[in-house]
């Protein structure tokens, strides 16, 4: 690493932030915090949890990928809903789980959902 780029002080074998500093800027950025105390598999555990007590007409969670980046954690969703259900209903479905995952998982900053096709026999006659 060149002197300069703006690199880690820590990478040029200079001291690094102070365990105090960290503390502090973790308790100022609490979404920030929550994700390093908690790996992508809590969260998805999380999130199947949320929609299953908060939306109960999504029938399952067939899918669910957590990507963790710098401003927060990514989830990708992939519901099974009635095969009944007009596009409309199951688009407020998923508007309504998204809502509820993103106030009350720790950390969540962006839900994408989709509906899984193949596990409701959409493609079925």
């Amino acid at each position: 690493m060149r002197d300069g780029d703006g690199g880690c002080e820590a990478a040029r074998g200079e001291p690094g932030i102070r365990f105090e500093e960290f503390s502090l800027a973790l308790q100022s950025h609490p979404r920030i915090a929550a994700l390093l105390l908690r790996p992508p598999s809590v969260i998805e555990d999380e999130v199947r949890l949320i929609i299953g007590k908060r939306v109960p007409r999504i029938r399952d969670v067939s899918h669910v990928v957590v990507h963790i980046g710098v401003y927060g954690a990514k989830a990708e969703i992939q519901i099974v809903t009635d095969k009944h259900l007009t596009v409309d209903e199951v688009n407020g479905l998923g508007a309504e789980a998204r809502g509820w995952l993103l106030h009350e998982c720790a950390g969540l900053t962006e839900v994408d959902m989709h509906l899984e096709l193949d596990d409701v026999g959409w493609g079925t006659n």
